[in-house]
């Protein structure tokens, strides 16, 4: 009888220094053990890979997908490719991953629900705002209204236009369809006399410190509550970096009008909120399989395998590459569906394999 040895995801997963390009783990001899391989069958045809046998290969690298990273074994020959990926998880805790024991790994699921909608209504002050361009990164979502339908960790740009033609940009960090550990709200009473009172609204979490900052220029204070008058007639961004205790440090801003007409950009903290309870998409070291035979690519996250899983047998060190970076040898079966891209039809694969993960 088969046994199952759990793996700590902080071994598993410890991949996140793993640098963002392709590394062929290289040296590996014609059919002599370890073998990295892929034996089974895809909708009722067998395939075998063997890395080193008539021109396989293996290779492993890691890739950010919405800005978090994925962390891929590949196997492939002339004839069918087997990318097997992981994506990282906790990711508002970078250096605190968590000390879980598994042995199956979940399928990711490309649901195309909506996580999140930036929307200018959204905004107590919309009255005041004749537009908002929303953009991602250098990418342009959409005009007062966006909706973000995978999960990732999202640089979000708002660029405002107000009513009386002024302009106002406001940068923040939106993490959806992903585990939060710690989270907060940043709000901000601006008084008529120009008293402003900037403050940390608690969501989950202790707060540890906060680091407070106005246009880029550190403050003093460490209070979860920081004030200043701002009569001054210009714009000011006020960010907030919050330490938690579990280790979880997040960072928001909101943009004040010190003419006070009103001309103000919240966090958005309230597009986070709308995703933080939908938990069919959380995402969180979950496996995407993706297969390609005869330029046809099957695909694991279009199809609710809600039943299905990667079966993690063994994990062990292999040896260095020729960088000098350690190589994991991972042992897994799989039985599952996969979604044909061309034609939507709908097949099975289960295969054993064994497949390399370079951690530095």
């Amino acid at each position: 009888m088969k046994t199952k040895t759990s793996i700590p995801l902080l071994i598993l997963f410890s991949v996140i220094l793993i640098s963002c390009h392709k590394k062929e783990i290289d040296n590996i001899p014609e059919s002599n053990a370890p073998i990295f391989k892929a034996e089974g069958s895809l909708n009722g045809a067998n395939f075998s890979i063997i890395a080193g046998d008539n021109g396989a290969y293996m290779d492993s690298y890691s890739e950010k997908i919405n800005g978090v990273l994925e962390f891929t074994g590949n196997l492939s020959n002339e004839n069918i490719e087997i990318e097997l990926g992981i994506y990282n998880g906790n990711i508002d805790s970078p250096f605190s991953l968590p000390q879980i024991q598994i042995n199956s790994l979940d399928w990711a699921l490309h649901s195309g629900q909506t996580l999140a909608t930036l929307s200018k209504n959204s905004f107590a002050n919309a009255y005041k705002i004749h537009e908002i361009k929303w953009f991602s990164g250098n990418t342009l979502l959409g005009i007062d209204n966006a909706s973000i339908t995978e999960p990732g960790k999202y640089d979000i740009l708002a660029y405002v236009t107000f009513i009386d033609g002024s302009t106002a940009s406001l940068r923040n960090e939106l993490i959806l369809g992903y585990e939060t550990k710690a989270n907060f709200n940043l709000r901000f009473d601006l008084f008529p006399s120009g008293d402003m009172n900037a403050y940390i609204d608690i969501i989950s979490g202790e707060v540890a410190g906060v680091t407070w900052s106005i246009d880029g220029e550190e403050e003093t204070s460490l209070q979860t509550n920081f004030s200043r008058n701002i009569t001054d007639n210009v714009g000011h961004e006020v960010t907030a970096i919050v330490h938690f205790t579990n280790g979880v440090v997040r960072t928001k801003s909101f943009y004040v009008d010190g003419s006070l007409h009103g001309n103000n950009i919240p966090d958005f903290t309230t597009f986070e909120q709308s995703a933080a309870n939908i938990q069919s998409i959380k995402q969180d070291y979950k496996a995407l399989l993706i297969i390609r035979k005869d330029n046809v690519e099957y695909r694991s996250d279009f199809i609710g395998n809600t039943s299905a899983a990667v079966q993690i047998d063994n994990i062990e060190y292999y040896g260095l590459n020729d960088d000098g970076n350690k190589v994991y040898k991972i042992t897994a079966e799989i039985t599952t569906n996969l979604k044909n891209m061309n034609t939507n039809a709908i097949v099975n694969t289960h295969f054993k394999t064994v497949y390399g993960i370079e951690i530095k």
